[in-house]
């Protein structure tokens, strides 16, 4: 038998909806199972995997860092039902396309939680703004929007 934090203890509380719940001890914390739902936390008890989700049921995929939606690589959040977001530190957020892609083809656009709207790329192709490669908001966007 392991010795379960108080902290992970409370998000089981927190998550599971009373559900039974399965309790193992990885190198980087903990995994906690129910029926329909894995969870993979930090030994701080927030969820967290690297490179993989840390939010895994039948309906969804979910990459966390620190317990915050995150992943640098990809989609962040993937829906079963075709729709899938980005986020970058827990915001909606991808400086060179769509953030959220919708299964019907919809997409919307977000920098750092913010919508991005057609007067605003109206406004910044006005201004010319240019990034350079490591500026962290690159003012590209897809012909659709």
């Amino acid at each position: 038998m392991i010795n379960v934090p108080k902290n992970v203890v409370r998000f089981i509380k927190m998550h599971c909806n009373n559900e039974d719940a399965t309790v193992d001890e990885i190198d980087t914390g903990f995994v906690v199972k129910t029926d329909n739902k894995t969870f993979y936390l930090n030994e701080e008890g927030a969820m967290h995997r690297d490179g993989a989700p840390a939010y895994i049921t039948d309906k969804l995929e979910a990459y966390y860092q620190n317990g915050k939606l995150h992943n640098e690589n990809g989609y962040a959040k993937i829906m079963k039902t075709g729709t899938s977001c980005h986020y970058f530190n827990g915001l909606l957020h991808k400086s060179n396309g769509a953030a959220i892609v919708h299964a019907d083809g919809q997409k919307e656009y977000y920098l750092n939680g913010t919508p991005v709207t057609k007067s605003f790329k109206k406004w910044a192709s006005k201004k010319k703004l240019e990034a350079q490669e490591d500026d962290f908001l690159i003012f590209v966007f897809e012909n659709d929007l």
